[in-house]
Parts: C-alpha cells; structure tokens; sequence
C-alpha cells in the first residue's frame, strides 16, 4: 500500500509486558510507514521498558482515556464532536464507553488526534466500547480477537454480546481455526473473519546458527507467562514430581508474575522440588531471549481455566520454536495449529499430569532429536508468516480492503 494511513489503536493498556504482540503489531505498521496513535483506557503496569517501545518512542503516541466523570458528552466535551454525532449518542454507547464521561474523553482525544483512515479495536471488549469511535471517524473498524475474549468474556456476558459489534466490523480477525469456528458460534459472519497470525521480532545477527549442544547432565526446562491458571504451570510442577527421580537433572525456571505466584511456590515446596524450580519476576523481550538461549525444552501446559478461560495462540510458543526450542504443550485452543506433534514438539492431554509426565520423559531421551525438532519449529514459524515484517502487511493489505469497499 503506498499511501501512509492514520491509524487509531485502542489497547486496554500499553505497553503490557505480557502482550507483546500488539507492540510487534504496532512497531511492524510503524516501520512500514504508517501512523499509528495508541489510544488506552489504562496505564500499563509500571515494569521495563521493551527495547520496541524505546525503538520507536511509543509512549509519545499514546493517549490515556481515563475515566472521568459528567452528565453528558454534550456537557461537558460540547465541541469534542460534530453536534449532528452528539445526537446520535443514546445510553448504550455511554454504557459501552464505560460512562459519559469516558465517551467524552474518548470523542475528544479522537478530535485532537485525528483524522484517522482505520480504527483497529484489540480485544472484543475494546471493540463494544469503542468501536463508536470509528463512526465518529468516519473510518472503517477492524477487531482483533486473542483469546478470553471468544471464551470467557461472553461466557460471562451472554452469547450474543457481540451481535453490535458483529455488525459494525467488517473485519474481524481470529488466530486460529478453533477460533473462527468460536467467532462464528457467538454470530459472526464467516466472510467477516481474517486470520492474523501473531508475531515474533526477527532476531539479529547470524539467524542461521542453531542452539549450543551440551552433555552436563542437566535438562533446563523454561515456562514464560503470567501465573494463572489457564497457563497449567501447577500441571508442569506436578509432572516434574514425577519424573524428578528418574531425571535427576532437571531444572526449571519461571518467568512471569500473577496472583498465583505463593500458591505456585508452596505447591513446589509440598511436591519437594523446590530446589529445582526458579521463579523470576515478568522480563523484558531481550530477557526472555537471553533465557531461552540457556534452555534446553519449553513447557506451556495450557488449560481451559475454572472461569472458561482459554488462550489463543500462545506468542511465547512461537518465540520459543523460532529460537529454535523444543516445545512440550497441551492440546489446547489453537495450540495444534502452531506446534506440529511430534515434528516441533510433543502434545499432551489437558489436566493430565500423567501424561505430561510422559511427554517430558519423552522429550528427555529424545536429546539428539532436539536440534531437528528446534528447526522443524523455526521453519513453522517463519512459513506460516510469524515475522513481525509479514504481520504487518498482512495487517496493512486489510486495511486496505477496508477502504477499498468503502466499509465503515
């Protein structure tokens, strides 16, 4: 697309350590010329600071909504918008906005920033509650859904929660082909839905170098992600209890935070491998790498959560099989889809620490099989476009059908 577009973003907050790929998505449009503004309802968690975000000086594009308070959007922010969409406003895009004074805030940073050629909603929710924004704009909306969001958001809310939104997107993009098949059962048109891979940032140097074999006699195993329950991390400790006499060098390292953290550590105590897990605070990119360069597997056993709570595609699956690491996962979601059983990695049931167990004694004595199973995963990632570049303008050829038909 030669023309540069204004794009309008709205997060629930930026930049979050833990969702990295909207920054990859946002970087990658910045890099191909567009102008992307960050609009946000949240300040991010205090934390460091990605090398992406410095890279570009992302916090300069950012616009934090907030939540203040007033009768009415007529009020207070009179000239935030034309007086011919101030009177079309009615409760619900109020309710939507989260009140009339977010809806306010939010009328009248679009106003300063704009215009804008494509509003792009992340999350289902961010999309009820602001794809008026785009009507506004006069623009064409595009939502992205990742993973709670077509699980256990409108579990919460009700199957047809998003019946509005459906209608207002003329895009819509998914992760997977579980996805989609969820989408399209909470009433999304088939035709409106896109596939949009999430990314990984191409790394530098000599990329066509593989991982440092050693013979020391310990096994690193490494888990990146929040400590919640949809993660499985009670499942891995659970399934190394198992197998801890057998592979008596096993270590594994945790990086991530969550509420779950205490619970996760006692449970490591009462399974009496404490002296072999590691648990470390949430990491920048470059830290994550630096620990998956040391690793030997990655374990992500992912689970439906109590609440319905599913993932998408895990990012931190696909920066592992591109750092060419071996991936011991569950079938879960939309996981099949990006590690090839047996070929990239090993699969395993859900909540079945017997068989996690297995997995891992698998992947142990299959060590000179774990250079191929690393490249079979770099080559998944790098085919199936994963590159942060190839996200981009799959992202930018969208837009571009959007307003080719003139859709908004």
């Amino acid at each position: 697309m030669p023309v540069a577009l204004r794009i309008a973003s709205f997060v629930p907050s930026f930049p979050e350590l833990s969702e990295t790929f909207i920054l990859r998505q946002i970087a990658g449009l910045i890099e191909r010329g567009h102008d992307v503004r960050v609009f946000t309802h949240g300040e991010a968690r205090r934390g460091p600071v990605q090398e992406l975000v410095a890279r570009h000086d992302l916090l300069s594009r950012v616009r934090v909504l907030g939540d203040a308070t007033a009768a009415s959007p007529q009020e207070r922010h009179g000239r935030a918008a034309p007086g011919a969409f101030l009177r079309m406003l009615r409760p619900r895009h109020a309710r939507a906005a989260g009140g009339w004074g977010a809806l306010a805030r939010t009328l009248g940073a679009l106003r300063g920033e704009g215009p804008f050629d494509v509003v792009h909603c992340h999350y289902g929710p961010m999309g009820l509650r602001y794809g008026i924004a785009a009507q506004l704009c006069k623009a064409p909306l595009a939502v992205s859904f990742y993973g709670y969001d077509a699980s256990r958001y409108p579990r919460e809310r009700g199957g047809a929660v998003y019946e509005p939104l459906f209608a207002q997107a003329p895009i819509v993009t998914s992760l997977s082909a579980h996805m989609d098949a969820r989408l399209c059962a909470l009433g999304c048109a088939p035709e409106r839905i896109r596939r949009v891979p999430l990314s990984v940032e191409p790394a530098g140097g000599d990329e066509s170098s593989g991982r440092v074999s050693r013979d020391d006699g310990v096994v690193r195993l490494l888990t990146v992600a929040r400590l919640v329950e949809k993660k499985g991390h009670a499942h891995a400790l659970r399934a190394i209890a198992r197998v801890s006499e057998e592979i008596p060098g096993l270590r594994y390292v945790v990086i991530g935070d969550g509420p779950l953290r205490a619970d996760l550590e006692a449970l490591a105590a009462t399974l009496g491998v404490a002296d072999r897990v590691h648990f470390h605070s949430a990491a920048t990119s470059d830290a994550v790498q630096r620990a998956m360069e040391d690793a030997d597997l990655f374990v992500l056993p992912s689970v439906t959560a109590s609440d319905g709570d599913e993932e998408g595609t895990p990012t931190v699956l696909l920066e592992a099989a591109y750092r060419r690491l071996p991936v011991l996962a569950t079938r879960h979601a939309g996981i099949p889809e990006i590690v090839e059983d047996g070929e990239s990695g090993v699969l395993v049931a859900e909540r079945d620490d017997a068989d996690l167990a297995d997995g891992l004694r698998a992947m142990v004595r299959a060590r000179e099989r774990w250079p191929a199973m690393g490249e079979a995963g770099r080559r998944l990632v790098i085919d199936r476009g994963h590159l942060m570049t190839d996200v981009a303008a799959r992202l930018e050829t969208l837009y571009g059908e959007m307003l080719a038909t003139g859709t908004t």
